[in-house]
């Protein structure tokens, strides 16, 4: 199945790449990324070379140590900065930290979507089985000791099982053919279309909540523009969901995460989030034990909270079929 993917608030998905401040330049709302062998293969560059990187000891952005005539001729790409990170950038040349690309074009990864599909089905999965008659097998001690699937989940929210027991549990309920476990092939996601970076790209600053302490981090991103469009594919393989009911869970699911989040998206498709990592596992696994009235559950929310702006939710998208 072809679908469209429509960003509906800003996105980033890292490669863990990060742009220092020696390899950017900022001028007006501006961020050109520079292409640093373009600069230092400049035969105009060669006489500054000696006094460039003696300055760069104490002076990291370098648009204060050489000039901006000899740094245009080596932009790699220009995007806008947004919002707060326009005053941010004036006083804080800091790292920012790039959004994954491609042969330098930026791409959704199947990967994240389908680590973010599967979080969904996750949930759903988990939701049937705990009022099914189902019994599971699991190793405790040594032994193996079995247990109505009731028990297990509610046990292994509360702590007494691994993650992966569970998620094993999960796969065992979805997936179809000889490999039942986490490592089964059941459902592929081939990567986004490619884009420019000044096509779909932007400089955003968000405030990173801790949920222990509180305290709120700036950190700027590479993150797509609202209203960018990318073609992706997605194919069932050894599921009992077709394509069309996973998505139907997934649009599911992310109302309820949309909903603990406190935040409002408009959207006329399918809603989902990106980006998001191991977060959106325990996010699952949070509303699972709620849902369910699980008492004492283990289950710790989500480490931090991203907000663009200080309002805009990170890696909202819609999914639309082709």
């Amino acid at each position: 199945m072809k679908i469209t993917i429509k960003s509906l608030t800003p996105i980033h998905i890292g490669s863990g790449e990060e742009i220092s401040p020696i390899e950017y330049l900022i001028e007006g709302d501006y961020f050109h990324r520079l292409h640093m062998d373009g600069l230092f293969a400049d035969s105009d560059f060669q006489p500054l070379l000696e006094k460039f990187i003696e300055s760069a000891l104490t002076e990291r952005y370098i648009g204060e140590l050489l000039p901006h005539d000899l740094l245009r001729k080596h932009i790699l790409y220009s995007i806008p900065i947004t919002g707060v990170a326009k005053d941010y950038l004036k006083t804080n040349r800091t790292l920012v930290k790039a959004f994954i690309k491609t042969s330098g074009k930026v791409f959704i990864p199947g990967s994240s979507l389908k680590g973010s599909l599967l979080s969904a089905v996750f949930y759903y999965s988990l939701k049937e089985s705990y009022i099914s008659n189902t019994y599971w097998e699991v190793k405790e001690r040594g032994e193996g000791i079995t247990l109505t699937a009731k028990e297990f989940i509610t046990k292994s929210l509360q702590g007494r099982f691994r993650y992966e027991n569970l998620l094993d549990f999960a796969f065992s309920r979805f997936t179809k053919g000889g490999v039942k476990t986490r490592f089964a092939h059941w459902f592929d996601v081939i990567d986004s279309d490619a884009h420019k970076p000044s096509e779909v790209l932007q400089v955003s600053l968000a405030k990173v909540k801790g949920s222990k302490s509180g305290s709120e981090l700036p950190i700027l991103y590479e993150t797509l523009k609202e209203g960018v469009e990318f073609s992706a594919e997605i194919k069932s393989q050894n599921t009992v969901f077709n394509e069309e009911k996973i998505l139907s869970l997934t649009d599911d699911f992310y109302k309820k995460v949309l909903n603990k989040d406190k935040a409002q998206i408009k959207s006329d498709g399918i809603i989902i989030r990106l980006g998001q990592g191991s977060t959106a596992y325990a996010t699952s696994c949070l509303i699972l034990a709620e849902e369910l009235g699980i008492r004492n559950y283990r289950v710790k929310p989500p480490a931090t909270r991203k907000r663009i702006d200080e309002i805009l939710p990170m890696g909202w998208v819609q999914l639309k079929k082709e």
